[in-house]
Order: C-alpha cells, then sequence, then structure tokens
C-alpha cells in the first residue's frame, strides 16, 4: 500500500493579509451600516419626542385658555349678578324712602 502523503498547504503570508483586509472591510461594512441604522433610529426618536413635546406644549396651552374663558365667564357672571343685587338694593332703598 501507497503511503497516504499528508501536506499542509501553504498559506502565503499575501493571502491571509488578503483575507484579513476582506475581513476587516467586511466588519467595517457592517460597523458603518449599524451606526446609519442607529443614526436614523436616533433621529426618528427626536422628532417624535420634539412632536410629542409640541402636542402636550399646545394641549396646555389650549387647556390654560379654556380654563382662562370658563374663570373669565364666571367672573362676569358674579359681576352681573352683583350689579343686579346692587341695583335691587338701590330701588328697595329709593321705595323705602318716598314712602315716608
Amino acid at each position: 500500500m501507497a503511503g497516504a502523503v499528508f501536506s499542509q498547504t501553504s498559506d502565503t503570508t499575501g493571502e491571509a493579509a488578503r483575507r484579513t483586509r476582506q475581513r476587516d472591510s467586511v466588519i467595517d461594512y457592517y460597523q458603518r451600516q449599524r451606526d446609519s441604522l442607529d443614526n436614523a433610529i436616533r433621529l426618528a426618536n427626536t422628532a417624535l419626542i420634539r412632536q410629542e413635546v409640541r402636542n402636550s406644549a399646545d394641549y396646555w396651552v389650549r387647556l390654560q385658555n379654556e380654563n382662562r374663558a370658563k374663570q373669565k365667564k364666571a367672573a362676569i357672571t358674579r359681576i352681573a349678578i352683583g350689579v343686579a343685587g346692587f341695583a335691587i338694593l338701590i330701588i328697595g332703598l329709593m321705595r323705602r324712602r318716598k314712602k315716608r
């Protein structure tokens, strides 16, 4: 039986360097893709947060305006009741004077 020959294929340093560069370029490519995706997500989240803050601020301004309108209406109602009460008081006092 003929002896089996086991020989190691010699990998030249040039081939190993090429594989390393290729592996590094693939890693760099995926790192750039990941950074780009992270940046896009961050920008989208920032825009979403800005929109939510703007909506929240608009909500609070609208709520304050509604409360001011309610308070103004209540104040006008109280003033009208006060003026009507004062008018009734004056009319009552004037009628009392005339009876004497």
